[in-house]
């Protein structure tokens, strides 16, 4: 799937926002390149578009694993 960063913090925890506007929780654990650059950018006011799989085995809230960034726009 793909999405948009909507949130990160510095302690690694975020969600990903998919096209249809659900919303899926992540930690920087399921993050496949270094989650550092993905702070570095969220927080520089890009959109950081990201390429992710659902976590079936998630019993609560949808959650994001497999998490790698796509593109970065300005």
């Amino acid at each position: 799937m793909e999405g948009r960063v909507k949130t990160v913090n510095s302690r690694g925890f975020g969600f990903i926002t998919d096209e249809r506007d659900i919303d899926f929780y992540f930690h920087h654990t399921v993050f496949e390149d270094k989650w550092k650059v993905l702070l570095a950018h969220f927080v520089a006011g890009r959109v950081v578009v990201v390429n992710f799989e659902i976590d079936k085995s998630a019993n609560d809230a949808p959650r994001a694993m497999n998490v790698r960034i796509k593109e970065v726009m300005k």
